[in-house]
């Protein structure tokens, strides 16, 4: 499992040849799809009030015509070339080129995979979905599904593929994983509430990797979600709690009361967290918003101030 993740992190950076900028995050959707939900409103450049800037990162929204179609090139090498850098891939994959070295040959079968990623094709997707519903193990599957997100030629068939493998794959999660950070380099999303139903699941780093995905695409509609897990740590700042207690009694009592309130403070926040959610989520909000919150309670007055302009619906 650590080592497909620090690969995956290690591809998640890396600049490929063939997909112009494909790890760029973007929102919203392709030519002819449902429109993309509304961004969040920014403050004017010279307004004193103005929010921290979130990733800096366009939305899809928001990139020209000629970026997107850059990025949703498919690759332009030969179709023969392609096909033999598939086969190739399909037999070290099923560990038929494997070596006397198990541990190695493992690290080459996800790395051969991820290697397709670099040629977006009709029949690169197709391989790529074969090999996530196959039986091969589960790193192998992940490394698939994130490599399809590299399938931005087609991007709405890819990610609904891919939405649709989330049930079948619900007790597998390294392949729930790389599900979610192949939705996040499409930038759709096809199913919301399916992709919010790994907020469900058991595991936290499958848990996290979809407010990492939402984060990506800059989910303007998910803020609401986003907001109700920010909420379970409660109104403590992310960062640290202050607390005053005067006890009315002399030497370090007011000292001791205080620590002692302060770590039930803490407390309170612990009991619906998830390893990794506070800064994911705390990340994701800004991303979205261009504003960083360190309550609970603040980011939800800026949603029910945003309210009509970002249509979303704010519990009160």
């Amino acid at each position: 499992m650590h080592a497909w993740k620090s690969m995956i992190a290690a591809a998640w950076f890396a600049t490929l040849p063939c997909a112009g900028d494909a790890f760029a995050r973007q929102d919203g959707a392709p030519a002819g799809a449902p429109a993309a939900p509304a961004t969040a409103p920014a403050a004017a450049p010279d307004d004193p009030n103005a929010p921290p800037p979130g990733s800096g990162v366009k939305s899809l929204a928001e990139k020209t015509p000629e970026e997107r179609a850059a990025e949703e090139r498919p690759c332009d090498l030969p179709l023969e070339e392609i096909k033999a850098a598939i086969e190739l891939a399909q037999a070290r994959a099923a560990g038929t080129l494997d070596g006397d070295f198990p541990a190695l040959a493992a690290e080459r079968r996800k790395r051969a995979v991820l290697k397709l990623a670099e040629m977006p094709h009709p029949v690169t997707l197709d391989a790529l979905q074969k090999i996530v519903t196959s039986k091969l193990d589960d790193d192998v599957r992940a490394s698939a599904a994130f490599a399809i997100g590299r399938m931005k030629f087609a991007r709405e068939a890819a990610a609904k593929f891919l939405v649709k493998r989330i049930e079948k794959d619900w007790d597998h999660s390294p392949v729930l994983i790389g599900i979610a950070r192949g939705l996040g380099e499409l930038q759709l999303v096809p199913d919301r509430e399916e992709m919010h139903r790994y907020f469900r699941h058991k595991d936290d780093e499958v848990y996290v990797s979809m407010i990492v995905c939402l984060s990506q695409i800059k989910d303007v509609e998910s803020l609401p979600r986003l907001h109700q897990i920010f909420s379970q740590f409660g109104k403590v700042s992310t960062h640290s709690v202050s607390v005053r207690v005067d006890t009315g009694t002399a030497g370090s009592g007011d000292q001791r009361a205080a620590e002692a309130r302060g770590r039930a403070m803490q407390q309170k926040a612990k009991p619906e967290r998830r390893k990794g959610a506070i800064e994911a989520v705390t990340r994701a909000v800004q991303d979205i918003t261009g504003v960083h919150f360190e309550y609970a309670d603040k980011f939800h007055e800026w949603l029910l101030e945003n309210e009509k302009r970002l249509k979303i619906k704010v519990q009160r």
